[in-house]
């Protein structure tokens, strides 16, 4: 038996589902919980509140590459090692060079580093949604425009060679859920199980195939999702929802299994009159409702326009209401298209602003030190060095800094000139306006700079 649950944000989707858990808990059943991953500890949390120490023991919290994790620990699990994405490099760049001679197009490019991360990129995109070499093939074959058969082709080519060396040592991430669907295949797992599937606003195509093996096998199946089902358009933001409940209800009418009508759940209201005006505009198309200035909906010509409507704004409700700007959060659909244009408007307008996002360890100041020293260790250059001051742990003033730069960028300096004392007229080639005195007191300075820059 299959279920959906359906409903708008802050319908309590989540709510009744951990409901009806708890109901089979209570019941003897076995419920199995599915969640993304970046839930789990919300729902684990609310499945103990629900059920208390004990019950919350029956029932299995799991994302799906925890699924797989604790199907491989009945089974037995995988005796091949785990692919990091060093592994990765190394294999696509032996698979490029096996595969040189017999590539249509990509041959060019098969010794180029940035080609292979590339390509694991892309082969790790087709893993995800169960495209196998085969099906690419099958696909260049069929292709008429001729650059993009052989594209097609080398592709496919490069995809079936890497897979294969994988297949020797290694099982990687992108491998998990292939590895689970085939283990399903011979192990009911979820025989006479509930499932619950949670969260989840699309699937991929390994996903799929596991949600697939689950409609076979278990006893019942309820999926929630954020949608309005009364809307029925193709198109919407609601559209990607509507194609994976498509998905699933032709799994189901594959394996023979029933079909509940679906459990609609009313929209309840959020605590803003204005927050909820913008949803029902949103997911309904719903005008008129009365809310003061709890809601203002601006259309920019640009992005810098958006985040001076919104910083002024801001500026606004702290001079009118004595608000902080502590207070307020400014959330975009793609933070990295704003984060500039955000800090600049803020800037101007006198909002400190402060940017959430994750920055990888060798940006921050002692590990790009690190590196940059690293750099300099293989071989002295203009670039490494000043790389290296510009780290946030600098042993030169900006000032200082700006003026060993200038004098290396205008007599070209670089390599083993660093190494050796520096005698030519800061004025480059026009150069004669200082004094000889001078000159030698400046040539002095610099030599200083200089030496300074090396010394670390």
């Amino acid at each position: 038996m299959l279920e959906f649950i359906l409903g708008r944000a802050s319908s309590g989707k989540s709510y009744e589902i951990c409901k009806r858990i708890a109901e089979c808990v209570r019941s003897g059943g076995s419920p199995v919980f599915i969640i993304p991953e970046q839930f789990s500890f919300e729902s684990e949390k609310r499945i103990l509140s629900l059920l208390g120490d004990r019950d919350a023991q029956a029932v299995k919290v799991l994302s799906f590459s925890r699924l797989c994790d604790e199907v491989e620990s009945i089974t037995g699990g995988s005796a091949s090692g785990e692919l990091t994405d060093s592994d990765k490099i190394i294999l696509m760049n032996i698979a490029l060079k096996n595969t040189r001679e017999k590539l249509k197009y990509f041959g060019r490019y098969s010794a180029s580093s940035g080609f292979a991360k590339m390509m694991i990129n892309t082969v790790g995109e087709f893993s995800q949604n169960a495209v196998s070499s085969a099906d690419i093939y099958e696909i260049a074959i069929n292709t008429e425009d001729g650059i993009f058969a052989r594209k097609l082709y080398d592709t496919a080519v490069i995809y079936a060679e890497y897979n294969q060396l994988i297949s020797e040592r290694f099982a990687g991430f992108e491998d998990k859920l292939t590895r689970l669907y085939n283990t399903l295949g011979d192990f009911p797992y979820f025989k006479d199980k509930s499932v619950f599937i949670d969260s989840f606003c699309g699937f991929t195509g390994q996903q799929y195939r596991i949600i697939d093996r689950i409609i076979s096998s278990a006893k019942d199946v309820t999926v929630s999702f954020c949608d309005n089902p009364y809307d029925k358009g193709a198109l919407g933001i609601f559209a990607n929802v509507k194609k994976a409940r498509s998905k699933i209800c032709a799994i189901a009418e594959k394996h023979g299994v029933k079909v509940n009508e679906n459990t609609v759940l009313q929209s309840g209201k959020y605590v803003s009159e204005g927050v909820t005006a913008v949803e029902e505009y949103m997911c309904l198309g719903k005008t008129g409702r009365k809310v003061g200035d709890a809601a203002a909906v601006c259309r920019a010509k640009t992005e810098y326009d958006e985040a001076q409507f919104t910083a002024r704004n801001i500026r606004r409700i702290v001079r009118s209401t004595g608000a902080k700007y502590n207070e307020f959060v400014v959330i975009a659909r793609n933070a990295s298209d704003y984060e500039q244009v955000i800090s600049t408007a803020f800037s101007k307008n006198g909002i400190p602003c402060f940017t959430d996002k994750r920055l990888p360890l060798y940006s921050l100041p002692p590990a790009a030190l690190i590196r940059a020293a690293m750099e300099n260790l293989k071989s002295v250059t203009t670039e490494r060095i000043l790389h290296f001051h510009k780290c946030g742990v600098s042993f030169l003033s900006s000032d200082e800094l700006s003026e060993l730069e200038n004098y290396a960028y205008i007599w070209n300096i670089d390599g083993d000139l660093w190494k050796k004392e520096w005698n030519m007229d800061p004025g480059g080639l026009e150069g004669g306006k200082m004094s000889e005195i001078d000159l030698n007191e400046y040539l002095k300075h610099i030599n200083s700079l200089r030496r300074r820059a090396l010394a670390p």
